[in-house]
């Protein structure tokens, strides 16, 4: 087995040819012990907590399957030298292949144990784990996906890259069962390694950018995604990722509303998603008409828009109304009648000065009379991702 070896009978205390009972009794007891300790104790003791709690695992997996047993106490055996010593941990130079419990905590899982066995030995017996196909745990990864049993796939990925953790594939399927789970942290982790074994894949890469995606750093996606459709620039997976990220970029640099709407309300962030979406547009078939497609073209033509100067009242209308009648008449009163025109003219090109500006200030400036700004997006700033449907190419009324 290649690898760190774990004494799998040593980190459940108990015998070699302990029964499948006494294996399960003792795996539960263990998880609970180690799971207690992940929640109550420090940073370290949770890191160590994790990674027992992945051993214990694994044993599960590995010692209530016949098969993958045998070969297990096979290379037992050899890593001990063909001796068979008594449980607690202990190889054949007297040192513990992993971390044992005091001698007072072994003893109450002893008891624990042994209750557990007694009171099952009268029930309907634990159901065993179908073996898997042949000998290749691959194979029952692979049943266990087509199964929607991620858990399990998710287990026998791990156990299969024990042994064979060269193996690309293995990595690269473990990253897919872990996206079907959700987790998409853990997929990164493995696409990654996957692309470090064989960078020159680029499907490997572009399941990196996929994950970054979802977890909210479509930035990063861009960088890995470029480098991708660069070098396959034909691909159309690869070029509708990359487009995704683009417009993930948009929506996270663009102001949010408080009714979950985006819009642009500075020249930095009109400038940004013209470029962005810009590109976008350019892998994407002028063609296609999927809601991603739609969106980005919404987008860059809101970013176009969003620059052009355009004028509105900067008061309320009844207001320069009433002052300009007011000033004029005052005027023709006062002064001369046609002075009056002369006053009018005036206010009117104030009222022009005050009202011209580009169509995002005016967005910005209608959103906060209307208390609608939730934050402007700073660049680099935590990414929630957002539906489609919560993305708007209108200003506020």
């Amino acid at each position: 087995m290649a690898g760190r070896f774990v004494d799998f009978y040593a980190l459940l205390d108990i015998a070699p040819d302990s029964s499948s009972d006494v294996v399960q009794a003792a795996i539960t007891e263990q998880r609970k012990s180690w799971e207690a300790q992940r929640a109550d104790g420090d940073a370290t003791e949770r890191s160590a907590a994790d990674a027992r709690l992945g051993d214990v695992d694994l044993a599960e997996l590995v010692l209530l399957d016949p098969e993958q047993r045998a070969d297990y106490d096979e290379e037992w055996r050899e890593q001990r030298g063909n001796e068979v010593v008594a449980t607690g941990g202990e190889n054949a130079n007297g040192k513990a292949s992993v971390a044992v419990a005091p001698p007072a905590t072994q003893k109450r899982t002893a008891k624990k144990v042994a209750k557990k066995v007694a009171k099952k030995a009268s029930a309907k017996p634990l159901e065993k784990p179908s073996p898997a196909s042949g000998d290749d745990s691959v194979a029952q990864a692979r049943q266990a996906m087509q199964a929607g049993n991620t858990g399990r796939a998710i287990d026998s990925y791990h156990y299969a890259i024990m042994l064979e953790p060269q193996d690309v594939t293995l990595h690269h399927e473990l990253g897919q069962a872990y996206v079907a789970a959700g987790n998409y942290e853990q997929a990164l982790g493995a696409f990654e390694t996957a692309a470090r074994i064989a960078p020159h894949i680029g499907d490997y890469r572009a399941a990196i950018g996929d994950a970054l995606i979802h977890l909210a750093r479509p930035g990063d996606a861009i960088g890995v995604l470029e480098q991708v459709v660069a070098e396959t620039p034909m691909e159309p997976r690869y070029r509708a990722t990359l487009a995704q990220a683009l417009h993930d970029t948009c929506v996270h640099e663009m102001t949010m509303l408080s009714d979950g709407l985006v819009c642009i309300t500075t020249a930095e962030q009109a400038q940004l998603v013209e470029r962005l979406t810009g590109r976008a547009l350019t892998l994407l078939d002028p063609t296609d008409t999927s809601e991603l497609a739609q969106d980005i073209r919404e987008k860059h033509e809101l970013a176009t828009l969003a620059t052009k100067r355009v004028w509105r009242p900067p008061f309320p209308w009844w207001l320069m109304i009433a002052f300009a009648i007011v000033v004029a008449a005052g005027f023709a009163l006062f002064v001369k009648w046609w002075s009056a025109f002369i006053v009018l003219a005036v206010l009117g090109a104030v009222a022009y000065l005050l009202g011209i500006h580009p169509t995002w200030w005016h967005v910005a400036r209608e959103a906060r009379a209307a208390n609608l700004l939730v934050w402007p997006q700073p660049h680099g700033g935590t990414f929630t991702p957002q539906p489609d449907s919560a993305t708007s190419s209108q200003p506020p009324q």
